[in-house]
């Protein structure tokens, strides 16, 4: 084994997922040979990678060599993966237009941006207006004087020629009182403002309605969890058809008894410890998630992760290392 990704045999770098696969879906299993259903799930380890590279290509004529086929699997495998490295190749090709208009754009930026801005011309410096020519001194002393007879012609007039001036200037203000306003007879007096009416207390809302708390599982549902291990496939998280049938035939049951239940997520002895754990924590979340989504409370599930720390079966095997990769259960209440 070269990495955790591959393995050598004499000589030649095959994809060890896809080996494990391949004998782990014809040992003991059937008639031994891989059928439509197998090459689905030999289609799905390739296209995890998001490229036919030439080590999967080596390693399938390998599997091919080595392992029966039924003939409706091989069909379906050759004709599936033909379709799938097409619309690689057609994705490929729609990207160089947009690579050539990115760099035609790029070039065209760099052209404008080396291209010299010329200098703001200068405005032409301000030039004061000449100033006014002042008249003589003698005319404006006499246009000063005329402004101050005809202003003290008007006040004269004013205060000593119109009745306003004489009440103004024979008005004692000592001997003037104040006289009171008398409201006329027929005004009536003011009617006082209606009390207002007493607010009535507004009634409190009515406390919102508590959630049920969790049930105590019944013997049957206890039973069918403690036994169910959800099996994911070597270094990934995503749920296969089988888990999900599963997870889809518990959830009403969880939903209807409102049981709550421990989720932990396990792999197998291969691989790092950090990156075990890390995965047995997501494959744990990932179960939840789809419970969620199917109407089990999330606040009725927990999740935990454990690496690699309870394997099942011997982990030098195929069979071991499959069934350490998985998800169980445990009833809280």
């Amino acid at each position: 084994m070269a990495d955790s990704y591959y393995t050598v045999i004499r000589g030649k770098k095959y994809d060890r997922r896809m080996l494990e696969l391949a004998e782990g879906l014809t040992k003991g299993r059937g008639d031994g040979r891989i059928s439509v259903t197998d090459a689905k799930n030999l289609l799905r380890v390739v296209k995890d990678s998001n490229n036919y590279s030439a080590t999967e290509k080596q390693t399938m004529e390998y599997i091919r060599k080595h392992y029966k086929f039924t003939k409706e699997g091989d069909e379906f495998f050759r004709s599936e993966i033909r379709k799938w490295a097409a619309g690689k190749g057609k994705k490929k090709a729609a990207a160089k237009p947009k690579k050539a208009a990115a760099r035609e754009s790029a070039a065209h930026a760099a052209t404008v941006a080396s291209t010299p801005v010329p200098a703001p011309q200068e405005a032409p410096a301000f030039e004061p207006a000449a100033p006014a020519k002042k008249g003589s001194p003698l005319k404006e002393i006499l246009l000063g004087l005329l402004l101050l007879a005809a202003a003290a012609a008007l006040f004269y007039f004013i205060a000593f020629k119109t009745n306003c001036g004489k009440n103004l200037f024979n008005r004692n203000p000592a001997t003037e009182a104040p006289k009171a306003e008398v409201p006329p007879p027929d005004a009536e007096a003011p009617k006082p403002a209606p009390a207002a009416e007493a607010a009535k207390p507004e009634s409190a809302p009515a406390p919102a309605a508590a959630k049920p708390a969790a049930a105590k599982a019944s013997p049957e549902l206890k039973a069918a969890l403690e036994k169910t291990h959800l099996i994911f496939i070597a270094e990934k998280t995503e749920l296969t058809p089988t888990t999900l049938k599963k997870i889809e035939g518990l959830a009403p049951r969880l939903k209807a008894e409102n049981v709550k239940i421990q989720l932990t997520g396990h792999t197998c002895a291969w691989g790092p410890k950090e990156l075990n754990q890390k995965i047995s924590e997501k494959r744990a979340q990932v179960a939840k998630e789809a419970f969620v989504a199917r109407g089990v409370p999330a606040e009725n599930i927990e999740t935990r992760g454990i690496a690699d720390a309870e394997t099942i079966g011997d982990q030098k095997t195929v069979a071991g290392r499959v069934a350490s990769r998985r998800v169980t259960f445990k009833v809280l209440q």
